[in-house]
């Protein structure tokens, strides 16, 4: 009879834990993703500047970073054509190739991250400009030390391209 007990006990309290998690975690998944947002991306927002304007400032801080910038892609406009009114999103990939080089000789999977991308998109009056952290998917290769150098050293440059288009 103490093992029936028991048994109803623990069903119940594991049944109001359910609840409970099921009546309050669903108010904390905004907070929870956008602590994850804050970790793994770095982003700004930027007020009162052209859209256009912004990708040439940005195109400029890559060069001036040397990077190459190896591909755009312009997302706004493959969606719109699909009948989606999102409106103007892009994407640039670049990549410094000697850094490139440096780390795919230590782990060639590291490909699967590359290259670099920046993506800015309007949202209302202002553009918003979001990088995924370096550091962050360096991670994945078990912090070997000189994965981890060169990914701090192009988050570092990454931020500071975007730095620049909120300094102008």
């Amino acid at each position: 009879m103490k093992k029936l007990i028991w048994g109803v006990a623990l069903a119940g309290l594991a049944f109001g834990f359910m609840l409970v998690g099921a009546l309050v975690l669903p108010e904390r998944l905004p907070l929870m993703r956008d602590h994850l947002a804050e970790k793994y991306l770095y982003q700004r927002t930027i007020q009162g500047e052209d859209f256009e304007f912004l990708v040439i400032q940005l195109e400029d801080a890559i060069a001036a970073r040397n990077y190459t910038i190896v591909n755009t892609a312009h997302v706004g406009n493959a969606v719109e054509k699909r009948g989606y009114q999102l409106g103007r999103m892009l994407v640039i990939e670049f990549c410094n190739l000697e850094m490139a080089a440096r780390i795919l000789q230590k782990d060639r999977r590291i490909l699967s991250m590359m290259p670099c991308r920046i993506a800015l998109y309007e949202e209302g009056d202002a553009v918003k400009v979001v990088a995924m952290r370096p550091i962050i998917m360096s991670r994945i290769f078990k912090d070997d030390p000189e994965i981890r150098n060169l990914a701090e050293t192009v988050e570092t440059d990454m931020i500071g391209m975007i730095d620049s288009l909120a300094d102008n």
